[in-house]
């Protein structure tokens, strides 16, 4: 069953609600079926997800999970305009047509986020060039125009965004194993399945390159095959 927010703000059947506000103080509730994106785009605030506290600043996104409420409030206000600029984006893990979990193979320290059996949400920083920004411009602007194929454009939008959210959070964990992402990536799947044995060949379609680039660049970045 929905919860009213889902009825008030989904208006077709995208199960996907898109919006740039500029904000003062504003709430996502608890009681909502969805997983929010937050993006601080511009301005300097107070972000409470849950019970926890965060003074966040531009190109901070957080990844909040259902029955987790979620409040933003500007700092700085001044009497002509706001200085929170969000952009937020509401989806139901069915509109990725089952790649939810496989992201939950892929990325396995976040399984209890995916899960949702733990952690509650995810925070993460856009890179210099505003990577994941420049894909929130593009979907809002394909979920607004209404033009053909717009549900599989934005379908699109939100499978490249995802894995480059998961791994910025993966880049800002502690304990990084190589700076080489592919590397990095690799090391953490041969960790998680250790005692499965994996193939190089698996690894290398896993990672949607071929097992001799693999063994390349990871010889090059480790000095071990």
């Amino acid at each position: 069953m929905k919860s009213e927010m889902s009825k008030d703000i989904i208006k077709d059947d995208l199960a996907m609600y898109i919006e740039h506000k500029w904000v003062d103080n504003y709430t996502i509730p608890a009681n909502r079926n969805f997983i929010l994106i937050a993006y601080i785009a511009y301005g300097q605030g107070i972000v409470k997800i849950g019970n926890q506290e965060f003074n966040s600043q531009p190109k901070d996104i957080f990844v909040v999970n259902p029955g987790i409420g979620a409040e933003f409030k500007s700092q700085n206000i001044n009497a002509e305009n706001y200085n929170f600029e969000i952009h937020y984006i509401l989806f139901e893990k069915e509109f990725l047509r089952g790649e939810w979990e496989n992201y939950a193979e892929e990325f396995m320290g976040l399984a209890s986020f995916f899960n949702n059996s733990g952690r509650d949400y995810i925070k993460v920083t856009d890179n210099d060039m505003c990577e994941i920004r420049n894909y929130i411009v593009r979907m809002i602007n394909e979920y607004y125009e209404n033009a053909p194929a717009r549900k599989s454009a934005l379908l699109g939008h939100m499978l490249s965004m995802l894995p480059v959210i998961f791994r910025r959070y993966n880049i800002s964990e502690q304990h990084i194993f190589s700076k080489n992402m592919l590397v990095d990536q690799t090391i953490r799947y041969i960790r998680n399945n250790i005692y499965r044995n994996p193939k190089v060949k698996e690894i290398a379609g896993r990672r949607f390159v071929t097992a001799d680039h693999l063994g390349r660049i990871f010889k090059r970045e480790t000095g071990m095959t």
